[in-house]
C-alpha cells in the first residue's frame, strides 16, 4: 500500500510505503508523514484517510491510523528468524 502525506507549509507531497500491522494501523518510515498536514493511504487505487499516532525520527518509524481500513494485519511468526534469513519477499523471476 502506499501512504501519502501532503506537507502544505514546505509544499511537498511526500509517498512512501506501508505495511498493516494491528487493525487500522499502517506501519511506515517516518520521513514519509513528517510535517504532514493531511495523510492517507492508498489501496488498489482507494485512498483512506488517515493520522499519525506514532511517530519516531531516531529510528525512522510511523504508526498511522486508518478508521476505515479494510485491510487485515499481516500475520508475524512466533518463531524467531534464523541468522542469514533474507528480511524480504522476493518474487522470482521467470
Amino acid at each position: 500500500m502506499k501512504v501519502h502525506a501532503e506537507a502544505h507549509t514546505c509544499q511537498k507531497l511526500l509517498v512512501g510505503t506501508g505495511l498493516v500491522v494491528a487493525p487500522n494501523r499502517v506501519l511506515t518510515v517516518a520521513h514519509v508523514v513528517a510535517g504532514g498536514d493531511k495523510v492517507s493511504v492508498d489501496i488498489g487505487g482507494a485512498a483512506y484517510d488517515a493520522h499519525v499516532v506514532s511517530y519516531d525520527s531516531a529510528t525512522d518509524v510511523a504508526v498511522v491510523d486508518v478508521p476505515s481500513l479494510p485491510a487485515p494485519p499481516l500475520p508475524f511468526s512466533n518463531v524467531p528468524a534464523a541468522v542469514g534469513t533474507e528480511a524480504l519477499w522476493r518474487r522470482s523471476r521467470s
